[in-house]
């Protein structure tokens, strides 16, 4: 048996050797098939699969309070050491912040991204230091003594991999600190991107960890074995809702949940890789069924060749093997093939991927092809070769074969081979108006997005993040002195016509929120939720964002003065429905009286989230009377604001340096390169692909199937034009079969979109999953393609000389 597998092989391969045409477009169709599922499952692996590389990763949760506006939110401090006290289905329970540092080194100061945790972080992830020792919970009692440890990365880049650096200090915005390990190499955290910085959380005084009502800390937590997820929410939901009696102040509304960190880690990512997933196996569906039909084609021409061998003593189960040892031949030659372009096209598929979210998605540097991926393409490979050698034996009977060999005849064609070779041309249209009505919805909905009324000009607007470390810049005054500094060095470089400075720059996220209560308004004690933003003289008018009443802030309204505020349109429509909210005042929950503002404002609503993110209500205080250590410059300039970055940089550098300087970017890249922009256009640039793809190869198999039947129907022409039929005439019969082939498709594929669209749903912005528009649009487009194939055939059969075509039947 083995020997004569060996000799079917040698067969197949001379087979496939004697006809380059027919072999080199079958390499073709399957390698392009198999190498973009490759690609795409490459991504899935990586993101859905393997994206914590942790020990027992199925066992971390992601662990928070929630709230009624953003849903999850962030844990105090105080709610942390109650729900860790409280909770029976962790075995180890940590939190972290967002931090960044300002690295003091040999080359002068780095900005290096870093997280705050709690000492039993990497104890959770079940994770040692490579070096020196963890952190201990002495380490998180206030007044401790300030520690850090460095990533692998940076303890080699930028110490030369010195084992001495443990034990001593360096300095981190202008303080030192000790450091005491260094993380294991390849450390990633997926939750921050690429971070290069642990420090622990200290609860000072005066912190945002010293109160409650500061919310500043995500949690993550490792279950203990045999407690599910479900169980674990359902504790931490019951935990919240004793604390919300328990402090009402503080924790009215706020709820708990845990779900798998995986969710947590991929977010928003999930359905737009499951979307390219599934227009790359429809894409390679296409293909195959392209090839199954041409392998049909061939089994009837080679039905002498089969009866010859059959009647000369071989067996039916030898005739079997025989064809599955061709489809396996040719599917192992496509997948190899396949496989070898899927590298490139996962280089190609990473340009559509900003630098910047790249680094805020870690587990993407994982990507390869991995054992997921090739049992993946193993999968697909004996489906396909499955299917491959049942095409040919469900069209061949021994009682046919027979006949053929009686009847002389070389197997030039049959009816049967035309009926199912149509049957699979509507099947590649159906399959290609599917991924063509996914392409159109996520290109209108890429569109819209990016043509958002952002409520700003975002145009000549260049952007920078400046940190001002405490240790040189002590009190508020000091900060604001050099923030004004900096700003005033930017008026002063030609080109820049407007510079304006706040907490957080528009575009970015909803967040950083504030709890307002309105005086002579009734409270019941719902936290009234806000942005909370600040904003310098200048900022509304350099952003161009229309102030509707009141005025704007000036030089005057610094620290020590009155506090003002300036509101958006939705927070006073929301709030001061049919009122004039000029002279109101708000402030905290308990209305203290350091907290009051005077509204002397009302502006625009911004988008401050992505643009696919809701309109929040928002408030903006004068920087001058709030200041903080990072500060976000926006400078508008007359000329190509890219190129006014690098001045920019040098400008705050020749102010001082002690600065900090990061996240250079204009507004337009940064709204153009967000993660919910960069993942609608990847989708919409990777389903066109596949769907434009998918239409030529179902045009190239509709021909094929037009062109195969004009052949069988010589004589039938032949006969219609001796009797006078007109040319036109015979165009018509045959572009009328191209026509109800593809008319087939695309009714059965519009039903098929039509209910396919709802998986797209969560994908699509301010476009309908059942869009008439994009429905009409693929329709017309595949009918305008199907009669282009149908064309040459037609042609062919209309220029038909009616005695040559009689003479060859």
């Amino acid at each position: 048996m083995f020997d004569e597998t060996l000799q079917d092989a040698r067969f197949a391969f001379r087979q496939l050797r004697s006809r380059p045409g027919f072999t080199a477009t079958v390499m073709l169709m399957l390698a392009l098939g198999f190498g973009a599922s490759a690609a795409i499952f490459a991504f899935v692996d990586a993101a859905l699969i393997r994206p914590l590389p942790y020990p027992d990763p199925q066992q971390l949760v992601w662990t928070t309070e929630t709230v009624e506006r953003m849903g999850p939110a962030n844990l105090s401090w105080q709610d942390y050491q109650d729900w860790q006290r409280s909770a029976r289905s962790f075995s180890s329970f940590a939190v972290w912040r967002y931090a960044g540092y300002l690295l003091q080194n040999g080359d002068g100061i780095v900005a290096s991204p870093a997280i705050r945790v709690s000492a039993n972080f990497l104890q959770t992830l079940r994770l040692a230091p490579a070096l020196g020792r963890d952190f201990q919970p002495a380490d998180n009692l206030p007044g401790a003594g300030k520690v850090a440890m460095l990533t692998y990365g940076v303890w080699q880049q930028q110490y030369g991999g010195d084992a001495e650096l443990v034990g001593k200090t360096i300095r981190l915005d202008g303080e030192p600190h000790e450091v005491i390990g260094i993380l294991p190499q390849g450390f990633q955290f997926a939750p921050r991107g690429r971070l290069q910085i642990l420090t622990a959380l200290r609860p000072d005084a005066g912190g945002c960890e010293a109160r409650r009502t500061c919310h500043s800390l995500r949690g993550v937590a490792r279950l203990k074995d045999g407690v599910s997820v479900a169980q674990a929410d359902q504790e931490v939901k019951s935990i919240a809702a004793r604390l919300e009696k328990l402090y009402p102040a503080s924790n009215l509304g706020q709820g708990g949940m845990a779900m798998p960190l995986a969710e947590e880690v991929v977010g928003e990512l999930r359905p737009t890789l499951y979307t390219l997933l599934g227009g790359a196996v429809l894409l390679f569906a296409i293909g195959s069924l392209n090839v199954a039909s041409l392998l049909l084609g061939r089994s009837e021409h080679r039905s002498r060749e089969i009866a010859l061998r059959g009647a000369l003593g071989a067996t039916r189960a030898r005739l079997v093997r025989q064809f599955v040892v061709e489809s396996f031949t040719l599917v192992l030659a496509g997948a190899t093939g396949g496989l070898l372009s899927a590298m490139s096209i996962v280089r190609l598929l990473f340009v559509l991927i900003p630098k910047d979210m790249r680094d805020r998605m870690p587990f993407l540097a994982e990507v390869r092809l991995s054992r997921n991926t090739l049992l993946f393409v193993a999968a697909e490979v004996l489906l396909v070769a499955f299917v491959f050698a049942c095409v040919p034996l469900l069209r061949l009977s021994f009682s046919k074969l027979q006949s053929s060999l009686v009847d002389g005849s070389n197997g030039s064609g049959s009816l049967s081979w035309r009926r199912v070779g149509s049957q699979i041309v509507v099947l590649e249209v159906a399959t290609a108006v599917v991924l063509l009505v996914s392409a159109g919805l996520l290109s209108r909905s890429l569109f819209r997005m990016l043509h958002v009324d952002m409520g700003f000009r975002t145009d000549h607007l260049a952007t920078l993040r400046v940190t001002t470390p405490s240790a040189v810049f002590k009190t508020d005054a000091d900060k604001l002195a050099i923030q004004q500094q900096v700003a005033e060095r930017f008026r002063r470089i030609p080109g820049v016509t407007s510079v304006a400075f706040g907490q957080q720059l528009p575009a970015v996220y909803n967040g950083n929120t504030d709890w307002i209560r309105f005086v002579g308004k009734p409270y019941n004690g719902k936290h009234n939720e806000v942005n909370q933003r600040t904003a310098s003289p200048a900022y509304f008018d350099t952003l161009g964002v229309k102030m509707l009443q009141g005025r704007a802030f000036t030089g005057d309204d610094t620290l020590g003065k009155q506090r003002l505020v300036i509101i958006n349109r939705k927070l006073a429509e929301q709030y001061y429905p049919g009122e004039d909210p000029l002279g109101k005042q708000f402030g905290d929950t308990d209305l203290s009286p350091a907290s009051l503002r005077l509204i002397v404002g009302v502006v625009e609503n911004l988008h401050e989230g992505a643009p696919d993110d809701d309109v929040w209500p928002a408030e903006y205080e004068p920087a001058y009377q709030q200041v903080d250590s990072g500060t976000e410059y926006a400078v508008r300039v007359a000329g190509a604001e890219a190129a006014m970055l690098p001045q920019l940089v040098t400008a705050v550098h020749s102010v001082s340096r002690d600065l900090g300087v990061s996240d250079e970017v204009t507004m337009d890249d940064m709204i153009h390169d967000s993660q919910s922009s960069t993942v609608h256009r990847a989708a919409a640039w990777l389903v066109g692909a596949f769907a434009l793809t998918a239409l030529v190869l179902c045009a190239i198999g509709l021909y094929g199937v037009v062109m195969y039947s004009v052949s069988l129907r010589t004589r039938e022409i032949g006969i219609r034009m001796a009797l006078g039929s007109p040319r036109m005439t015979i165009y018509q019969l045959i572009l009328r079969e191209a026509t109800l082939l593809s008319m087939a498709g695309v009714i059965t594929g519009l039903l098929l979109a039509v209910g396919t669209a709802k998986v797209l749903r969560s994908m699509l912005f301010q476009v309908s999953a059942y869009d008439p528009a994009t429905l009409a649009g693929v329709a017309l487009l595949v009918l305008f393609c199907s009669l282009a194939a149908g064309l040459l055939p037609a042609h062919r059969a209309a220029t038909l000389d009616p005695m040559d075509s009689l003479r060859t039947e």
